[in-house]
């Protein structure tokens, strides 16, 4: 899973760490077994790799069902 977070440097992602814990932000580093993410805001997060159930690349347009852009 590192390897793979590794590639996706730079890029935005969806992670999933099971239940309803879910980050979005671009990856900023990976090492050591941590996965260091920004959102939009600039809050960093900070996520075990051994905990991450899935992750995604982000869209880069966000869609609201019911609401108009």
């Amino acid at each position: 899973m590192e390897e793979t977070l590794k590639e996706l440097l730079g890029k935005q992602v969806n992670v999933g760490c099971g239940n309803a814990s879910g980050f979005k932000g671009e990856v900023v580093t990976v090492e050591r077994g941590v996965l260091c993410i920004k959102d939009d805001e600039d809050v960093v997060s900070y996520i075990a790799v051994d905990k991450i159930v899935f992750v995604n690349e982000a869209n880069a347009t966000h869609s609201r069902p019911g609401f108009v852009v």
